[in-house]
């Protein structure tokens, strides 16, 4: 049996501690002052798989958000976040996670066409995206394309470069 979820203008997307979702799209939403826009906190069953956030807007401010993506313990089967804007670098005081997105032990997945809110250029205070990175916790499973941030020097694109 395949499970199709279509999540669509809610605040706040959340996973059970079972996972147990297949195909599940997150669509053209505002996230706004959440601790945690998009949370995944563990799976007692299967990882959720085959997911898709796409077109949403993480416009929280930074002094309320952890993280706009979240994977609290065992991270996604296949996840695609594809032309998502994500607002200013999470930095919620009491936070633990501070980043954009945590997708630590996802098996599988792709970051393409999102565009961040902080410094990606090498020339300047870069923000990082990768395994150990300060802006995203992005295993070596998933592919970070085409992704943007903010340059601070003329002529450079501010893409994000994860070597």
């Amino acid at each position: 049996m395949i499970l199709c979820i279509l999540l669509e203008q809610y605040h706040l997307h959340f996973w059970g501690t079972a996972g147990n979702a297949w195909q599940v799209s997150i669509l053209n939403n505002r996230f706004y002052k959440n601790v945690g826009d998009i949370v995944l906190k563990g799976c007692s069953n299967t990882r959720p798989q085959d997911v898709l956030i796409q077109g949403n807007l993480f416009s929280g401010y930074a002094a309320y958000t952890d993280c706009n993506i979240l994977c609290a313990i065992d991270g996604f089967g296949s996840v695609n976040i594809l032309d998502n804007i994500f607002g200013q670098l999470p930095a919620l005081t009491s936070g633990t996670t501070k980043r954009y997105m945590k997708l630590t032990s996802t098996l599988s997945g792709m970051v393409v066409g999102n565009s961040f809110g902080c410094v990606t250029d090498a020339a300047g205070s870069e923000l990082t995206f990768k395994a150990d990175g300060t802006a995203a916790l992005i295993p070596t499973t998933v592919h970070v394309v085409r992704n943007y941030g903010q340059a601070e020097t003329d002529g450079v694109t501010g893409e994000i470069n994860i070597s």
